[in-house]
């Protein structure tokens, strides 16, 4: 992979090889060729009472022809924004597709969006239509109704629409008028748009007030090319569908079906993705960290059970594994007696990590947020490549990946085929790609501010090694500066503990302070379960967490990882947080990244205390 400096900076700069753009007009016809292309072939899966049903192409096709002529027959005009509030499901496909059919533009918003952000949203895009999912949500759009002035119908895709409101539409009525259009209107209307029209508008959390990011057809199509080579699918490959549609990365996979014809297996919740994986069967799982870092945190829970044997055992097993794939990685010969000793170490203890992918899986990879290394090496061990991948809303998707040619664990691998990235003076992730977005919808400052001279501006920070990976070490804007000048990364202490099967989540603090300190939230079935083989009496969580031997089980955690890290990173002081971090108590965003000034605000009594 080719590396090295530019003039005027100091900076290392990552460019990969060029590569043949698959030129199509449009989404629109991207979708309109696989159709003719694999028409009866399987183009979605989901479960009907209780039973896995196939959704063949033609079929996707029919239904996403009437929508998108109902929604014209109800003035939709090209251009125009249709909000979508829904979780992941077969419909949210169906509605994308007919919006960007009809020549509008879909602006997605997470089901678990407080209404304010609601609000804000439909009213800052000025959403001609909301489609929303259920009668509950639509209930947070009816609170809000007299202010989206914009909004010419609500769409409910299931569950009776409230009576006498002729504002309010099912999407099953649309699909009816849809139907009686005239023949060949869906293809008139899909073949006028272009690559440069408007195909999404995807908001962002931010310290201020949320961000639209604006994409067009060309770089949701450029997506697709950028990653074509990374990870050689096949059609008919199955993949399981449960992240969330209103992330890119969700859109990814959306758009992945559509470009190599895999099949899209929808999950019947998240709660259920390893019972649906189990069923399924898939080829590749694209999924954010914390799956993997689950099914790692329940594998090493039972090791915990067994006691220093499991644990001797374990390690010893995943010393065997890790030598023995290295080898591999290298394409270095295997000797005999370890490949004899990886062979029992499979059997006693590294095809656990195996069992909850199937037996046919290809590729897992891993993007949304960063991927602990002691996590990644577990699976490695096992003989399973987490492709770690680095991208965000304004690149469309990914710009750099690991594949199973060319991966490091840490990193997130080299550039993507037309992609250039380099390090600005203060390490700064500078991308140079053809899917940096148009603009930060009504906010030119804002994208005059991140994107300088077609170099899109990242605010993450990170590292080229002399083989060309990239290596994500903070958010610019999140270093830490301590009193003594020490200028420290966050993320780079709270990834040390995400493979902990007690913690399950760390929030570091000590911006301007002389140490750092630290709120931690525990796993609360494993801390349970591990009171409980200890005959530990509580009367509820919060008693239990105040209990003298939990409160040591965290020292002893802590202590533990402080011995990984430089002195000045290491955790002085810490407090038990009793409830869970989530996007309803507000500690975290729609894309589960930790909302620092609203934490540092919420919990200040709690962090001045350790400073006293």
């Amino acid at each position: 992979m080719p590396y090295g400096s530019m003039p005027g900076k100091r900076v290392f700069v990552l460019v990969a090889p060029r590569n043949q753009l698959m030129e199509f007009a449009s989404l629109n016809a991207m979708f309109r060729w696989r159709v003719e292309r694999s028409g009866p072939a399987t183009a979605l899966i989901r479960k009907i009472n209780g039973q896995w049903a196939d959704i063949s192409w033609r079929r996707y096709y029919e239904s996403v022809r009437f929508i998108a002529q109902g929604l014209h027959a109800l003035g939709l005009q090209k251009g125009e924004r249709v909000a979508l509030f829904s979780s992941t499901r077969v419909e949210w496909v169906f509605c994308d597709l007919a919006i960007l059919g009809a020549g509008g533009a879909t602006v997605p918003i997470y089901h678990s969006n407080p209404t304010q952000d609601v609000e804000y949203i439909v009213s800052h895009c000025d959403a001609r239509f909301v489609i929303v999912e259920n009668a509950n949500l639509l209930d947070r759009i009816l609170e809000v109704r007299e202010k989206l002035s914009s909004v010419a119908k609500v769409i409910l895709i299931e569950g009776p629409p409230p009576e006498e409101d002729d504002g309010i539409l099912l999407l099953s009525e649309v699909v009816d008028l849809g139907r009686k259009q005239s023949s060949g209107l869906y293809e008139e209307l899909a073949e006028a748009v272009g690559r440069d029209d408007l195909a999404t508008i995807v908001y962002t959390s931010t310290s201020g007030p949320m961000r639209g990011v604006a994409h067009g057809h060309a770089q949701l199509l450029e997506q697709q090319e950028l990653i074509r080579e990374a990870f050689p699918v096949h059609e008919g490959d199955i993949t399981m569908m449960f992240l969330p549609l209103s992330h890119i990365f969700g859109r990814v996979v959306e758009h992945l079906n559509i470009s190599r014809g895999i099949t899209l297996a929808f999950t019947v919740s998240y709660a259920q993705l390893l019972d649906n994986m189990a069923e399924i069967n898939p080829q590749l799982l694209a999924a954010v960290p914390r799956v993997y870092q689950k099914i790692s945190s329940e594998i090493m829970k039972e090791v915990e059970i067994q006691g220093k044997t499991g644990r001797l055992m374990a390690q010893t097993c995943l010393d065997v594994g890790r030598t023995y794939n290295d080898l591999v990685r290298q394409r270095k010969p295997v000797p005999l007696l370890l490949n004899g000793k990886y062979q029992v170490a499979k059997r006693l203890f590294l095809d656990h990590f195996h069992a909850p992918f199937g037996n046919r899986i290809k590729y897992l990879i891993s993007s949304g947020a960063h991927l602990p290394v002691d996590i990644a090496r577990r699976f490695h061990a096992a003989g399973l490549v987490i492709l770690e991948a680095y991208g965000m809303t304004e690149l469309a998707g990914a710009v750099t990946m690991n594949t199973k040619d060319a991966y490091k664990l840490g990193s997130v691998g080299h550039a993507l085929p037309k992609v250039e990235i380099r390090l600005d003076e203060d390490g700064e992730i500078l991308v140079h790609s053809p899917t940096v977005m148009r603009e930060y919808w009504k906010d030119p400052t804002a994208t005059a501010e991140f994107i300088v001279e077609d170099w899109l501006h990242t605010g993450d920070i990170g590292e080229i090694d002399e083989d060309g990976f990239l290596r994500i070490t903070d958010r610019k804007k999140d270093l830490i500066i301590t009193l003594a000048g020490k200028n420290i990364s966050p993320q780079n202490i709270e990834n040390h503990f995400r493979a902990d099967p007690f913690v399950s989540r760390v929030y570091v603090h000590g911006d301007q302070r002389n140490f750092i300190s630290a709120l931690v939230v525990l796993e609360k079935e494993n801390v349970i379960q591990w009171a409980r083989e200890r005959n530990l009496t509580y009367r509820d969580w919060d008693d239990l967490i105040q209990k003298p031997e939990v409160v040591r089980l965290v020292e002893e955690r802590i202590q533990l990882k402080n011995r990984e890290l430089a002195g000045p990173e290491t955790i002085k002081k810490f407090r038990i947080v009793p409830h869970k971090f989530s996007v309803e108590t507000g500690e975290l965003t729609s894309t589960m990244k930790l909302r620092r000034r609203f934490i540092d605000q919420k919990f200040r009594d709690i962090l001045d205390s350790f400073y006293e």
